[in-house]
């Protein structure tokens, strides 16, 4: 076989194995085999500190998550929900309970009682946007997102991370069969040249 193109071959089979199997130990082995494991099962608890820890400090701050509650939507939503219940009430409940009662209830008369409610429970709707921020304001965000990647599997997380670097991974292993083929030319190169002996 021609030395130019088998140097490279093997320089490129070379490369492109080693860098696939540095890959795959990045997952595998996933339990301890003869003292050697994979580097995300090893390093998993660490993995989802720091992803707890960039998330809770960089992406979803608790301020970020009080901004999703604003107050003046919360206080229409609260109106609209109060209103049906007290329509569901009068419909069901109060009709029910005597229908003469039907005769003298006009919409308006309905409308007042409607709007009077509403108006009392928006009397505490400050106590209760009060412990919404304060309950908001307990949330551990590092420990929640902690907690929930320490629950993962190690098939899931490696599923998740594939998911996201899958490609540049697979670059990784093409990278390697190109360098090594390079090497194995640049190898052939200075051994024709006798600048080297093999």
């Amino acid at each position: 076989m021609n030395p130019w193109i088998f140097f490279p071959a093997i320089g490129a089979v070379i490369g492109y194995f080693t860098n696939f199997l540095a890959v795959k130990m990045i997952f595998r082995p996933r339990s301890p085999f003869m003292g050697v494991q994979g580097l995300i099962p090893r390093r998993r608890r660490d993995l989802a500190e720091k992803i707890g820890e960039t998330v809770s400090t960089h992406l979803v701050t608790k301020e970020d998550l009080l901004k999703q509650f604003p107050m003046e939507e919360l206080e229409k939503m609260f109106s609209e929900i109060v209103g049906q219940k007290v329509d569901d009430f009068i419909d069901q409940k109060f009709m029910s309970f005597n229908p003469m009662i039907a005769a003298f209830l006009t919409d308006d008369l309905r409308k007042k009682i409607r709007n009077g409610v509403i108006e009392k429970m928006q009397e505490i709707l400050p106590e209760v946007e009060d412990k919404l921020l304060s309950g908001i304001e307990k949330i551990d965000m590092r420990a929640l997102v902690t907690e929930k990647i320490q629950g993962f599997d190690v098939q899931k997380l490696e599923d998740i991370i594939l998911a996201i670097c899958k490609k540049e991974l697979r670059a990784i292993e093409i990278l390697g069969g190109v360098l090594g083929a390079l090497v194995g030319l640049i190898q052939y190169w200075l051994v024709s040249q006798n600048y080297i002996d093999i």
